[in-house]
């Protein structure tokens, strides 16, 4: 008969085992943190700068694709008619699911459909505002709460670590800021729990059912997100080495994870079909130029990141914080290396190996996903794990003075992750938003008499503004191409002012060296008696405005 993870041995955890004298305190702290980070998931939803990679997410669920906006700017004359384009009414447009899934494989293939097919049902329910778009993100984060208790169970074979776990991510920062983002991550992080117990689960009873599960949820992964097929590598790997005896589970195990394979062959089809589409999509992240110590001070970074994020830059705060979590996360990981049996140290280690190693190989040729946290979101995930066994040993361990030292780094743990998702909560710019001044810049737009905006800058930026300038700002845009086909230059002639002449203010968006060119000429000839400010967007002309800066790529380590 299977064996129940009710009766394993007490040995797993690493200690040495006794009842625990905190119990109901670990419990009642779980409840506070699961408290929090529900309210966290919900709380100042639409406060945050709606980005750019969320304005693609807004077009995808309503079926556009930027070819079709770039041709129609002309018609874009105000505020109201760009904000229109993300907020239509009725919510869904005229469009249907499959127009959904043909803009993603056109323009984004590397972002399977399921997320993106949810949203647009999402959208037909509750609307389209920023704060109902970003509520689906939310409400599928708390599907990661349950989940996380789960694994921690199958994992360590005791409720209290499922306790301990569902404390931890309920105050993630790098969670609860996901779950507050119009993208998919928040899901991914669903997927990558679901499948990891599921898996467990299929071993450990070895039933039909199990492994079916586990080829469903292969394929869920990997339609939320292709990265899962890395984890699915550190997966496989771990099953390979631990039940390499064991040929029919192997067998099993196998057919299951070539099923999820199989089953997104025709995504991959579409991947392999658009090609370059894909590279446009991730050219800045595969362009970089990386040094060596650029990159393993970023890669520190990203793990301070799931711990204390307080959103600053180059601080000694943040150093003394990255060297502290390293310590811990390295303490962690010797924990389970050294106290744990290779069940649970190389199904926690070989997935983070498996999915973090390929891209520092890319970024030391010539990369920077480094800059990219959401893509180590397994990472973020099996480290929390080994912190759930250090921690559980820790407060049951037979000393009463290690039982008190882990009762009292749960509690900052949690308490330094709660200080984060309030910081977190109370701003409008976070570094997961690349730096975007929008709010600072319609400010000042909005600030003029009678302002105009001019721009030949790749259309999310003006549509990220949409959301907070007056309606009656008049724009004039010519975008270009980003993520669409369509190379041609924007046309650039006398006529790009609109045809009314009492304009006070002037505000080049992004322009380039052309527009700039053609803007002071048109200015001097008519002998136009207005402003003229330049907005940087891609450090393409300096700004007079007092707005924050712009940081086109990665995020402040």
């Amino acid at each position: 008969m299977a064996e129940s993870f009710l009766t394993k041995p007490p040995s797993r955890s690493g200690f040495g085992v006794r009842q625990p004298a905190l119990p109901n305190a670990v419990l009642v702290l779980a409840l506070i943190a699961l408290g929090l980070g529900i309210f966290f998931r919900f709380y100042h939803l639409d406060r945050k700068v709606y980005s750019g990679d969320e304005v693609y997410t807004s077009l995808r669920m309503l079926g556009d694709v930027e070819a079709q906006l770039v041709r129609q700017a002309d018609h874009f004359h105000d505020a109201h008619d760009l904000w229109l384009v993300l907020h239509p009414t009725p919510p869904q447009g005229a469009t249907d699911p499959f127009a959904t899934v043909r803009g993603l494989a056109l323009e984004e293939p590397q972002h399977p459909p399921i997320y993106y097919l949810l949203g647009h049902f999402w959208l037909g329910v509750f609307g389209n505002s920023i704060a109902a778009i970003r509520g689906l993100s939310a409400v599928i984060s708390l599907l990661a709460l349950p989940l996380a208790f789960w694994l921690g169970i199958e994992l360590y074979g005791r409720p209290r670590a499922g306790w301990i776990a569902v404390a931890l991510f309920a105050l993630s920062p790098i969670g609860v800021l996901y779950a507050q983002e119009a993208r998919e991550y928040a899901l991914w992080t669903v997927a990558l729990l679901a499948l990891s117990a599921t898996l467990l689960r299929a071993i450990r009873l070895d039933r039909p059912a199990d492994w079916w599960l586990v080829a469903a949820l292969a394929t869920f992964g990997l339609y939320v997100y292709p990265l899962t097929f890395l984890v699915l590598a550190g997966l496989a790997a771990y099953v390979l080495l631990m039940h390499r005896a064991n040929r029919p589970l192997l067998l099993r195990c196998a057919l299951a994870f070539a099923g999820g394979a199989l089953a997104f062959l025709p995504w991959g089809v579409v991947l392999l079909g658009h090609v370059r589409a894909v590279a446009r999509s991730v050219s800045t992240v595969l362009s970089g130029h990386l040094m060596p110590g650029q990159i393993a001070r970023a890669f520190a970074a990203l793990f301070r990141l799931n711990v204390f994020d307080a959103n600053l830059s180059n601080s000694r705060l943040n150093i003394v914080m990255t060297a502290l979590t390293l310590l811990l996360l390295l303490c962690a990981i010797a924990f389970v290396l050294r106290r744990q049996p290779a069940s649970v140290s190389l199904f926690l280690l070989l997935p983070i190996v498996f999915s973090t190693v390929p891209l520092l190989v890319v970024d030391f040729f010539g990369g920077e996903s480094v800059l990219i946290p959401r893509y180590f979101m397994p990472s973020y995930i099996y480290l929390d794990y080994c912190l759930v066994g250090l921690l559980s040993a820790a407060i049951a361990a037979r000393s009463v003075r290690i039982e008190l030292l882990g009762f009292a780094l749960f509690v900052s743990l949690l308490a330094v992750r709660a200080a984060s998702c309030v910081a977190s909560s109370q701003a409008t710019m976070w570094w997961n938003k690349m730096g975007d001044n929008s709010v600072s810049v319609a400010s000042a737009v909005n600030h003029g008499l009678r302002p105009v905006i001019v721009s030949d800058e790749i259309l999310d930026y003006p549509l990220v503004l949409a959301n907070y300038l007056r309606p009656g700002v008049a724009l004039s845009l010519r975008p270009r191409c980003y993520l669409c086909e369509e190379r041609a230059e924007p046309k650039l002639d006398a006529d790009i002012l609109p045809p009314r002449r009492d304009f006070t203010d002037l505000f080049a968006l992004g322009p380039s060296p052309q527009l700039q060119s053609l803007l002071h000429t048109i200015v001097l000839r008519r002998h136009l008696h207005i402003i003229h400010h330049c907005i940087n967007v891609r450090h393409n002309c300096v700004s007079d405005l007092n707005v924050e800066p712009v940081f086109p790529t990665g995020y402040a380590p």
